[in-house]
């Protein structure tokens, strides 16, 4: 900017020339001061906008750190988010998962109220001898329980050992092994070997078609038993009469 002229003023007065020309001076003076204060603010006034832009220019985030101070500053109630979303699906999907986690939770309870309906709590310190008489119980019954299941499957080892190697007769035995038997070895009743069906080999359930149908014992030997049958005879009748020599003796 071009300096401001200051035009000094002249007075001039009959015999005081000396004065007139330190006021000339003294004018002259202040006016180059004025010039140089006003140049210093100009100059000033320059540098203050150059370090604005060099602020800017060395640091661009300036403005978003104060705005984001601002925000975080800034005192919000805790049942609001401190930002609020444009997008409220996601508020009402979240919204409806904990209408559906609340409802579960409701029928899970009134499930379990009604599973435990005539259900009490033992009393630890009341029912102590109560309870270790249960366990003795339940400890005799496992002990039971595995004992019989050995000797069940001892009983069917040995019946089939007995049969020997035919997978037939095997499956035939343990094919007949039922839940009853199993109940008696548990109940401690003797399972001796009663009615067991004998596995023998196949045969023709009709004695006609039997090889030695007419070989049979009734028919080889029928005339020997009518011979047995006729001594056997003439004995009873002689020992009634040696009966009665004996009493008429």
């Amino acid at each position: 900017m071009a300096a401001l002229a200051v035009k000094p003023h002249v007075v001039v007065e009959d015999g005081n020339d000396d004065v007139s020309e330190v006021s000339i001076s003294n004018d002259e003076e202040s006016g180059a001061d004025s010039d140089h204060e006003g140049a210093d603010a100009e100059n000033s006034g320059d540098e203050d906008g150059k370090s604005d832009e060099e602020q800017n220019e060395e640091n661009p985030n300036a403005g978003w750190a104060e705005a984001m101070a601002k925000v975080l500053g800034k005192k919000t109630p805790d049942t609001k988010p401190s930002i609020l979303l444009k997008n409220k699906q996601l508020d009402k999907i979240k919204e409806k998962e904990k209408k559906e986690r609340l409802e579960k939770k409701k029928q899970l309870d009134k499930k379990r109220a009604w599973e435990n309906i005539c259900r009490e709590k033992p009393d630890v310190v009341q029912d102590r001898e109560h309870e270790r008489n249960l366990q003795r119980v339940a400890t005799r019954g496992v002990v039971q329980l595995f004992n019989a299941l050995k000797n069940h499957q001892k009983n069917v080892n040995e019946r089939i050992k007995e049969v020997g190697g035919s997978e037939r007769k095997k499956s035939k035995i343990l094919s007949s092994v039922s839940k009853k038997d199993f109940i008696d070895v548990l109940r401690g009743t003797d399972v001796a070997v009663k009615k067991e069906k004998e596995i023998k080999a196949e045969k023709s359930s009709w004695s006609v078609l039997k090889d030695d149908f007419m070989m049979g014992a009734s028919m080889k030997d029928w005339d020997k038993e009518r011979d047995e049958d006729g001594g056997g005879g003439e004995e009873d009748e002689r020992e009634p009469a040696q009966e009665y020599s004996s009493e008429s003796d």
